[in-house]
């Protein structure tokens, strides 16, 4: 026999057939006396609102079920590829071939044909619609708030954490989940899907909803931090008190919520092309929840609003605490990298070779007991504070004292501009040695970037300014000293107190104990960025003059002209300029010294004139 659910006010949908007066149509109100058999074809024409009786009185009786692509409904089988169109329905009934059947979702013995969700879905649901209502739900984001939950699955594993939204579903062919996951999975495989949303922060939310917004999906063996997947037969979810959810959109209230699929409960006439393949085989359950925050930090999260940034749980506390004490202490590997890196700088600098001083960069091992002080000053913890300086201030003495001897025992005298880039320091460098902090500290604190560890030792080049300083002291210029332990000084506490910030920010201190270290940090560089602020100021006013003598042209007595180029303004008193001049013959010195004065008078003070001479006769 062939049964009709379709809208009460819905015309005749079926076209004409001679089977046209077998079908009979089923309504609410007949329901109930309608007895089905394994053998009655039901075909559907209906929302999804109003299929809930009917599909559960289908699936009770293994009947067939055929839904019909229609406008007014049919979105639970349009997503599982089960719709056919009318002029084909009564065909398909009559293909014994072309039958398959669906798992179904069950949220406490109720079948779910959309999804059943647990909280505020914004952060998900901003992938539906790119780029709409974005700064609504970026406003949201501060009073996000977790509860907390047990998860059981059906294989016995058990959860515990927190989360501020939750979303169950069987069918993977949906738009969220295609824009969430991409279309990589089964539509039917035996499991349902349950997201957990938890943001660890306003920062970790806010790239949740941008990721959400403007991404086109994520990455299932590598969910973002705040997001978890289990994929499992049953989900057995509790939680303190009653819990509120939405199911299919309509809002109900339990002790518990229990998630079942019944594989194969439904089955279904449809196109054979759309009929699952996938074999009856027990599925594998797959939980995904390392982004999730457990134990201290989910009972922090439930406790108190979202923070600005993530704290990090015990569990990181102790691994990175054992990494930070170690590298506070010095050892023989510390002494021979350390006198290593020392001569590889050393002999790079005389030599003016770029790579050498780079390989003695990634040599030198002093950026490890800095982000340890770093850490101590965070924490105040004098142990770690204490230790890491010592192990800082030893290793400065062995740079300095070989570097000294290498310049006594090296017969090279002259600065090369290797040597002389590294003692004209300014707020640039410190600038770059905050950033290299901040970075140091966040590598140490993760594995998976610790080797850009390599790379901040090369910004910051710790050891090369304390060789340049060696080398002063063997040729006893106090200058070149003073100048290249500045620029050390800038590259120390730039790191220090961007690291303190970084390790603040990512939760291993509170502010409350934060604020001192940082305190001290930050007086010390503000210290040292007044020389520097005043060495920026001169490299900017030089770098003004010089753009204004290029191509200067000097009239001199007799007609002759006279054009700078090459113009390089250095310092000192009086200061120092070099530049090449284009002539048409060889100045005289009365001529010179026209010159020399033709520049003064255009730079209002006098000047060292370091001129070599270009011969242009045209």
């Amino acid at each position: 026999m062939i049964f009709l659910v379709e809208e009460e006010d819905e015309k005749q949908t079926l076209p004409d057939h001679a089977l046209l007066p077998m079908v009979l149509k089923i309504t609410p109100d007949n329901l109930a006396s309608v007895c089905l058999t394994s053998e009655d074809t039901v075909l559907f024409h209906i929302s999804d609102e109003k299929i809930c009786p009917f599909i559960e009185k289908v699936v009770d009786s293994q009947a067939r079920a055929l839904f019909l692509n229609h406008q007014v409904g049919g979105g639970f089988a349009r997503a599982m590829g089960a719709c056919v169109e009318p002029d084909k329905a009564l065909d398909l009934t009559l293909l014994q071939e072309a039958q398959g059947a669906l798992d179904i979702l069950y949220c406490n013995d109720k079948p779910v044909f959309s999804s059943v969700s647990i909280g505020g879905l914004a952060l998900l649901r901003s992938s539906l619609e790119p780029g709409k209502r974005f700064l609504q739900r970026l406003a949201n984001i501060p009073v996000i708030n977790h509860r907390a939950f047990v998860f059981e699955t059906a294989k016995g594993v058990i959860i515990r954490t927190v989360a501020s939204a939750i979303l169950v579903i069987e069918t993977r062919q949906t738009r969220m989940m295609q824009k969430m996951f991409g279309e990589s999975f089964s539509k039917q495989d035996g499991r349902l899907d349950m997201v957990v949303l938890s943001p660890t922060s306003i920062l970790n939310a806010l790239l949740l909803l941008v990721q959400g917004t403007f991404s086109r999906e994520m990455n299932i063996e590598r969910l973002p931090s705040g997001v978890g997947l289990i994929q499992s037969r049953s989900v057995l979810l509790k939680s303190h008190g009653e819990i509120d959810y939405l199911h299919d959109g309509h809002k109900e209230k339990a002790s518990e919520l229990r998630f079942e699929i019944k594989p194969r409960a439904l089955k279904v006439c449809m196109s054979p092309e759309a009929i699952s393949k996938n074999a009856d085989e027990e599925p594998k359950e797959s939980v995904r929840i390392n982004g999730l925050p457990r134990g201290e930090e989910a009972e922090t999260l439930e406790r108190r609003p979202l923070p600005l940034f993530r704290h990090a749980s015990t569990d990181d506390f102790k691994e990175l605490f054992a990494q930070i004490r170690q590298n506070a202490r010095w050892n023989t590997q510390y002494f021979l990298l350390l006198w290593l890196s020392t001569v590889m700088a050393t002999m790079g600098l005389f030599m003016n070779s770029g790579p050498v001083i780079i390989g003695a960069m990634v040599l030198a091992p002093l950026m490890s007991p800095l982000i340890s002080m770093a850490m101590g000053t965070a924490r105040l913890d004098a142990s770690v504070t204490r230790q890491s300086s010592q192990t800082v201030v030893v290793g400065v003495l062995v740079v300095l004292f070989v570097s000294l001897g290498l310049t006594l025992l090296l017969p090279n005298q002259h600065a090369g501009s290797e040597i002389t880039a590294r003692t004209a320091p300014n707020l640039f460098d410190l600038a770059v040695a905050l950033v290299s902090g901040i970075v140091g500290a966040y590598a140490t604190a993760n594995e998976n970037v610790a080797k850009s560890v390599a790379g901040i030792a090369i910004a910051v080049a710790l050891v090369p300014p304390l060789c340049v300083a060696g080398i002063g002291l063997g040729w006893f210029d106090i200058g070149m000293f003073l100048n290249a332990m500045l620029l050390f000084l800038a590259n120390l506490s730039g790191i220090v107190f961007g690291a303190v910030v970084a390790f603040w920010v990512m939760g291993y201190t509170p502010l409350r104990i934060a604020k001192k270290g940082m305190g001290y940090a930050l007086l010390f560089m503000t210290l040292l960025a007044v020389p520097l602020g005043y060495a920026l100021h001169g490299m900017l006013e030089r770098e003004t003059t010089s753009r204004k003598l290029e191509n200067l042209q000097l009239v001199l007595s007799g007609g002759m002209k006279i054009k700078l180029s090459n113009v390089y303004v250095g310092s000192g008193d009086p200061l120092t300029l070099a530049a090449s001049l284009v002539s048409p013959r060889m100045p005289t010195e009365e001529q010179m010294k026209e010159i020399k004065h033709g520049i003064e008078q255009q730079m209002n003070r006098q000047i060292e004139l370091k001129a070599s001479i270009i011969l242009n006769p045209h």
